[in-house]
């Protein structure tokens, strides 16, 4: 019987990013870049659990796969379910990922103290972080190599009266730097 099958026709590939508004007749009225061709985001996302740190990486991902890209997301966290550590990798490339793990991220996400303490000797030099906080805390040591951001995170989502928003106002952050 299998000399009798007909072969399942080839599936089309998917148009290109910058073909997407023409395919959908849409003005964007600005020019396309080819960032996200470009793309090779090393992240490491971390905090407390319960703080939306795993959510966050997610959407992350999802971003990249909805821009076409190739992503891992890989979360890491203890056996406790709120207040525990918590962290997640998450790679987004226009290549393929070589290995979810995320060891030299180009982007830390830090939730909280305790994670910026941790993960900030491992940011790669030249690579972005992002604090929860008003500004870093006192008695860390700095680094010059690495752009610092602080953003108040929780307080803003606290006075948007949706405290639980803190993660996403996080990606707000990161999507503006």
């Amino acid at each position: 019987r299998i000399k009798d099958a007909t072969p399942h026709p080839a599936t089309p590939p998917p148009p290109a990013l910058d073909a997407l508004p023409a395919l959908l007749d849409i003005e964007t009225g600005v020019e396309t870049h080819t960032a996200a061709a470009e793309a090779d985001l090393r992240v490491r996302v971390a905090g407390f659990g319960g703080q939306g740190v795993l959510m966050l990486g997610e959407v992350l991902a999802e971003a990249g796969l909805d821009a076409g890209l190739e992503v891992s997301w890989l979360p890491s966290y203890g056996p406790e379910m709120r207040s525990g550590t918590s962290n997640c990798h998450i790679r987004v490339s226009h290549k393929p990922v070589d290995s979810p793990l995320v060891a030299r991220p180009n982007i830390l996400l830090a939730l909280n103290e305790p994670s910026l303490e941790k993960f900030l000797p491992i940011v790669e030099p030249g690579g972005w972080v992002l604090y929860n906080g008003e500004h870093p805390p006192s008695g860390l040591a700095m680094r010059t190599d690495v752009h610092m951001l602080a953003v108040p995170c929780t307080q803003l989502a606290d006075s948007l009266k949706a405290p639980r928003t803190a993660n996403i106002v996080m990606l707000g952050a990161l999507q503006e730097a």
